[in-house]
């Protein structure tokens, strides 16, 4: 039996490749999961909640007091929300709902793979936009000349995954400009806006006319096994994007969303923090431990998200799958776009023990003599 056509583009990502073949007890530094403990406010609220539970589905667009949550953090209009799976489901029926096939959509290089992929699944062209060569700004002029060859939608992180850029007031004003002029819609991915250690990023939300905010709680609260998140859509594109999950999962999870109506509360607040907090311990960490071991000119570390990039030689998957053999699991830059080919990225937002484990077996890959 054949696959479908369009799967014969899409690949398992270059992270589930090298984790195939790496030892079980592999330090996994790649993925994009804090691993710190669940934070036992939410476990207790958990616990609360079964004793009366009686599952079954929800609205297809969610429960209606966790969309008024979600629409009093971007002052929409409740009927504007759609929780979803998780972000990724998010961007899925952001772009299932927006795109049709022969479009042509933008993504910035470099950003989260899985964008070209869904891209990709939909029958969509893609044009990238890279960031400055340090990844710390964008050539708006480039951007514009690109933005302007018949684009119909543009899709970023900010804060970006892998190199931590978001955009200032400035940018988001730019960038609004642009792309109303051009009639392009925007979705912005903002699953790390809470992790920013500098800096405030710009909200799209009053500066895009056609916009999509994909967020959720798998970072901000420790919740991704949770798979819950959500999109705000344009008032236009409600019943566009509640059609859209009523066929793809029917609903998400009663008991994540009887969750997320907690996280977003004032218990959920101080979540939040503390999960700030310990990642704020862990850059601590890391970042003593590489100033002291590693060249430091060789290491991007970003403002945002529990990320940060190493250069290493050119081909930088054969150089993860060289650590993947010693135990050690790193993103290769190039799966992100050709602007960190040649870098890996590494998640630090763990228990000390591990992450500095795992530096010292990427030390002495770097740095053999």
């Amino acid at each position: 039996m054949n696959e479908a056509l369009r799967w014969q583009q899409v690949e398992l990502s270059t992270l589930r490749k090298l984790m195939q073949n790496a030892p079980a007890d592999a330090i996994n530094l790649s993925l994009g999961e804090l691993k710190y403990p669940f934070p036992q406010e939410l476990k207790d609220h958990v616990c609360q909640l079964m004793p009366d539970a009686a599952p079954g589905y929800t609205p297809n667009a969610g429960l209606p007091e966790l969309r008024e949550l979600v629409a009093v953090k971007y002052e929409v209009s409740p009927q504007q929300v759609c929780i979803t799976n998780g972000a990724q489901e998010a961007l899925f029926l952001s772009l299932f709902s927006l795109l049709n096939p022969g479009d042509t959509i933008a993504i910035p290089d470099p950003d989260f793979p899985a964008y070209a992929s869904i891209a990709h699944i939909l029958d969509a062209e893609i044009i990238r936009l890279p960031y400055a060569k340090d990844l710390k700004s964008i050539p708006w002029d480039l951007w514009q000349q690109r933005l302007s060859s018949g684009v119909n939608a543009l899709v970023l992180s900010s804060p970006n995954n892998p190199c931590g850029y978001f955009l200032k007031e400035a940018d988001a004003i730019q960038l609004g400009d642009i792309c109303n002029s051009l009639g392009i819609t925007v979705v912005v991915d903002e699953i790390y806006k809470d992790l920013v250690f500098a800096g405030t990023p710009a909200s799209l939300m009053d500066k895009v006319e056609r916009l999509f905010v994909v967020s959720g709680l798998s970072k901000s609260h420790l919740m991704t096994g949770w798979r819950l998140g959500w999109t705000v859509v344009p008032p236009s594109m409600t019943a566009t994007i509640t059609k859209a999950k009523q066929y793809l999962s029917t609903c998400s999870t009663w008991l994540s969303q009887k969750l997320a109506v907690h996280a977003l509360g004032s218990a959920g607040s101080k979540v939040a923090n503390d999960v700030f907090i310990r990642l704020l311990a862990s850059r601590g960490a890391v970042l003593s431990y590489l100033n002291t071991h590693f060249l430091m000119k060789d290491i991007l570390v970003p403002d945002a998200t529990p990320y940060l990039l190493i250069r290493c030689p050119e081909d930088d998957f054969a150089f993860a799958t060289e650590l993947a053999g010693r135990g050690v699991l790193v993103a290769p830059g190039s799966a992100f776009g050709a602007a960190t080919l040649g870098m890996i990225r590494i998640n630090y937002g763990m228990e000390d023990q591990s992450l500095i484990s795992g530096l010292k077996v990427i030390h002495e890959a770097l740095y053999p003599y």
